[in-house]
């Protein structure tokens, strides 16, 4: 599995903090946005996805030079899985010795991510995801479960295995409740420009509110539509 790993992101949403990229093929048949409106597949980190996908053998995307440069982080330093990507395992899988690596080279730090590998329901798939994302969180490597809209967010937080953000229609509201009765919180970068480094609302497991990402970039009327519920609240 290739990794593009950075000690300083120039994602002016994050903030100057280490950043991962981890190559396509992880990206989940089971995401929404997968060929339909991701902002990976557009503009300069499409340019920098490619790139690495095509990367051929370099010592410096290697699964083995990223746990390296994770464990060489300072004791808590905040750091950013997946900027394009998802968790370390083909499609729809997790791989679990290549999970279990990054949870102990996180340890001590403060890693964060997002998730759309499949969790809800009773296959061995679903399951095996949820078992390690639950350890993940447990660990404080923090694994978000992405949902497509708040309906789909309620599920993801009857898991109860990690904290989980959502897709949200445009116009919606900062503050606002899922159709179950969570509170909804429009991500603080979006309503107040505060950055992820200093912000780490998404690298606390404890926070009680899920976490809305308004939809943009290019396909963002498309993305808005699927998203779209009736607001609670």
């Amino acid at each position: 599995m290739k990794v593009l790993f950075t000690l300083h992101s120039q994602n002016k949403k994050l903030g100057s903090m280490p950043a991962a990229m981890i190559e396509s093929k992880s990206c989940p048949d089971n995401c929404g946005l997968k060929k339909n409106g991701c902002y990976s597949e557009f503009g300069n980190v499409r340019i920098h996805w490619t790139r690495l996908d095509k990367s051929q053998g370099e010592e410096r995307y290697s699964w083995k030079n990223f746990i390296r440069q994770i464990k060489a982080l300072f004791p808590g330093q905040i750091w950013r899985m997946s900027v394009a990507g998802d968790l370390p395992g083909t499609n729809n899988h997790i791989d679990k010795r290549k999970m279990l690596e990054l949870i102990a080279a996180n340890k001590g730090r403060k890693g964060f991510g997002y998730s759309h590998k499949p969790t809800i329901g009773k296959s061995k798939q679903a399951k095996h995801n949820r078992d390690l994302i639950k350890l993940a969180n447990k660990k404080n490597f923090v694994i978000n479960l992405s949902a497509d809209n708040l309906a789909q967010a309620d599920q993801l937080a009857d898991l109860d295995i990690g904290p989980v953000v959502a897709i949200l229609p445009l116009g919606h509201p900062k503050h606002s409740f899922t159709p179950g009765g969570r509170p909804v919180l429009v991500c603080p970068e979006t309503t107040i420009g505060l950055t992820c480094d200093r912000c780490q609302l998404c690298a606390n497991t404890k926070r009680k509110s899920i976490i809305g990402f308004i939809s943009h970039g290019v396909m963002k009327k498309s993305v808005s539509a699927r998203a779209s519920l009736p607001i609670v609240g």
